[in-house]
């Protein structure tokens, strides 16, 4: 998985719209656009700035080239996800 698509998946994740986390971290929907179509990649303040505004590891907006570690990425997301998505269950049964 790209960091341009693991840029998207937080966003989408988080439930948020372009507009709404341009305006969370400082930047504008077309520059987002050109991050999560990976035709440009975000500096470290800006990747971490994505990543609290979409509450993702800083780690999954890091740029990793190697099919070793785009592995261990996926697999750290999807944990990432299923926590959150049980965390979010266990607070509507409370």
């Amino acid at each position: 998985m790209t960091l341009a698509a693991r840029i998207k998946m937080a966003r989408q994740r988080a439930n948020l719209t372009l507009d709404r986390l341009g305006e969370a971290v400082g930047t504008s929907r077309h520059h987002l656009i050109r991050l999560e179509k990976g035709e440009h990649k975000p500096k470290p303040d800006m990747a971490r700035r994505i990543a609290e505004a979409t509450g993702v590891p800083i780690e999954l907006l890091q740029d990793e080239d190697d099919e070793e570690s785009d592995r261990a990425m996926r697999e750290a997301f999807d944990l990432f996800v299923a926590l959150m998505e049980r965390v979010q269950q266990h607070k509507e049964t409370a």
